[in-house]
């Protein structure tokens, strides 16, 4: 018994860590900057956020970026990314 609940939430843990890994198409080829200069000609689309659980360094990033593209966006100023939140705002540039 204790082998199968091991097993299956080792499954789990597969599952849940392949979604959050997965890359949207185009995401890419998403800029991040913190840079505000970056985007002052640039059309604001929302803010972006991720929260964890995070499985792997740098799925904070990949969250923001795949929620850049599904908004329309390619460009992401970021506001802070850590190890607990990545916050940002969505940008259309030319």
């Amino acid at each position: 018994m204790k082998r199968c609940l091991i097993i299956i939430s080792l499954f789990v843990l597969i599952g849940c860590s392949s979604s959050i890994r997965s890359a949207v198409p185009g995401s890419e080829l998403i800029r991040v900057t913190q840079n505000g200069a970056d985007v002052t000609q640039c059309k604001p689309l929302g803010e972006v956020h991720a929260y964890p659980p995070f499985v792997l360094p740098g799925d904070a990033e990949r969250t923001i970026r795949n929620r850049t593209v599904v908004m329309g966006g390619n460009t992401v100023l970021t506001s802070s990314t850590d190890l607990v939140v990545a916050n940002g705002f969505v940008y259309k540039c030319d």
